[in-house]
């Protein structure tokens, strides 16, 4: 109910632009999400955010965070005899991939540019599927008259 989700700490509170982590589970430890959505959503205990300052690319962050130098680092903090879950300290230790931050805007605008592409692709099929069942629904209607 929305007075339950009031009583929720801000810890519990994913905003657009946050990381979501998983924290521990046999496999499952360390696997990032950026977090588009708008609206009131909560997570549990089984799940961090990671929420950065304005200035920081969210989603490259995820990326790296889901690299496999990074996904290495936390299978070793959760091998073992006992589970471990991940606490601030061990994700403040995770070594990211060095990367040519100037890069980073012209990766992004190829992204783009390819999302663009596939779009209008999909966008001309789907009007060549709505025109081939008109094409057909016609047919049937002249062959009924």
């Amino acid at each position: 109910s929305d007075d339950e989700y009031q009583k929720l700490d801000d810890e519990q509170k994913p905003k657009r632009g946050d990381i979501l982590l998983t924290l521990d589970g046999a496999v499952s430890v360390g696997k990032p999400v950026f977090f588009n959505l708008e609206g009131d959503y909560a997570i549990d205990s089984h799940i961090g955010i990671v929420r950065l300052n304005d200035d920081i690319d969210g989603e490259l962050i995820t990326m790296l965070l889901g690299s496999e130098l990074c996904q290495s680092q936390f299978r070793l903090l959760e091998s073992g005899a006992t589970s471990h879950s991940i606490n601030e300290i061990d994700l403040r230790n995770i070594i990211l991939p060095k990367i040519d931050t100037r890069r980073v805007k012209d990766l992004r605008d190829a992204i783009q540019k390819g999302l663009n592409e596939k779009r209008k692709f999909l966008s001309n099929c789907d009007k060549q599927r709505k025109g081939l069942y008109d094409d057909f629904l016609k047919d049937i209607i002249k062959a009924t008259q």
